[in-house]
């Protein structure tokens, strides 16, 4: 299994390249990234550098898969940090308008490196196309990133449902219970709309919402349902979700149809999380700090919620990661898990381990709660379900692997 962070290759190289003649060029980024070394003073023996970014067109940089920034041409000159040592630096336009661009840089402890990119569309497509050979093989650089953001889960023994602390829990998060898990892998954030469609793309899959031809939207005040409305659109129906946001409109069997699509695609074994599963990784595993939604008691630091999100879902991780480093297991989109849904399960499933929920039932379990809803339905201990076949505009999930 690949750890969270993706293994730097080596330093980069990088030939000045002069074009002369060419009067007409679809698109120019201008990325003017210096990067300077500034010892601290408090510590001598330690170092770190900034990214000093200009650019002429407004610009997402992500820096090692964590550290994601908006800089806007209007910005002026932008100061990033940076550590030392192995970096790798994705940079891609905020419209979404064309490829973006991806380099590997090693910043030494001492000494200063000035880089500047000056590449058409074409250019940065293709450099990002031998870039992502290189980094991800034949996997490609959508499955490949996912696999490199699956965070390891050690397993262990857990009180699961309704806290003492607690008021108004509902009937079915009782009664609180123990269980035991063995470890596993989840993925660090909610599947996005561009790794779905990666999987639509390669298999031609049809969802629910396609096949049946229509799916709910919201107009702000009330939700209405329409036909030709898929994961491709976003809350509203009237634009596409973007790339980088959880996908929605998929059903438990669209779910379910990607983790088999990834299965064979890596050769390892995906699927839905379990209900015990998904909320022992939301409380943190056997780092938690017991707060009432994952990684915070304060909602507004961790999740979007009907109280910050504006009506819409948002892109993934950009609140605060739980114990385990998670993000969005609380708000956002609510996420399916594997179990079939029992209002009376807990009373069944006290002191098991690995409880896979009922043999049978009519609905499966989402947990989570949205960007939709209040902060009472976005607990941890908070229970849902609905039809294998309902699609929803706030519904998504996660994957986990053993």
């Amino acid at each position: 299994m690949n750890q969270e962070k993706p293994k730097k290759r080596s330093p980069f190289s990088r030939k000045t390249e002069r074009t002369a003649g060419k009067k007409k060029i679809a698109l120019w980024v201008v990325v003017l990234l210096i990067i300077g070394i500034v010892s601290c003073t408090d510590k001598p023996k330690e170092s770190y550098a900034y990214l000093l970014v200009v650019t002429d067109m407004d610009v997402s940089i992500n820096i090692n898969g964590e550290q994601n920034y908006s800089v806007l041409m209007s910005s002026g000159i932008t100061k990033l940090p940076i550590d030392a040592g192995d970096n790798f630096v994705e940079i891609n336009p905020l419209d979404g308008g064309t490829d973006g661009y991806m380099e590997e840089m090693l910043i030494e402890k001492r000494g200063n490196y000035k880089l500047k990119i000056k590449l058409g569309a074409k250019r940065l497509a293709l450099k990002k196309e031998r870039l992502d050979r290189e980094r991800w093989g034949d996997l490609g650089p959508i499955i490949g990133r996912l696999e490199s953001n699956m965070i390891y889960v050690e397993g262990g023994s857990f009180m699961m449902g309704c806290t003492p602390e607690e008021i108004g829990c509902s009937g079915d998060e009782h009664p609180r219970h123990e269980i035991t898990l063995s470890s596993y892998y989840i993925s660090k954030y909610e599947v996005t709309k561009k790794e779905f469609g990666e999987f639509v793309r390669q298999t031609d899959y049809k969802t629910d919402a396609e096949k049946e031809g229509w799916s709910y939207v919201w107009n702000g005040s009330e939700w209405n349902k329409e036909t030709g409305v898929n994961w491709r659109h976003n809350v509203s129906g009237r634009g596409n979700q973007g790339d980088d946001h959880p996908v929605i409109r998929v059903s438990w069997n669209d779910a379910v149809a990607y983790s088999e699509w990834l299965s064979k695609k890596t050769g390892k074994s995906y699927r839905l999380p379990t209900e015990a599963e998904w909320e022992y990784a939301s409380r943190g595993g056997n780092q938690s700090r017991g707060y009432l939604y994952s990684g915070s008691n304060k909602i507004d630091l961790v999740a979007w919620y009907d109280g910050n999100s504006g009506g819409k879902t948002h892109a993934i991780g950009e609140k605060r990661a739980n114990e385990l480093g998670l993000y969005d297991m609380t708000g956002n989109v609510w996420e399916w898990c594997s179990d079939w849904y029992g209002k009376d399960y807990y009373n069944v499933s006290k002191g098991k381990s690995n409880p896979i929920g009922p043999t049978s039932g009519t609905d499966r379990v989402r947990r989570g709660g949205s960007w939709y809803h209040a902060p009472k339905i976005c607990r941890v201990a908070f229970r849902s379900r609905f039809t294998p076949s309902f699609r929803f505009i706030n519904v998504g999930f996660r994957v986990v692997s053993n």
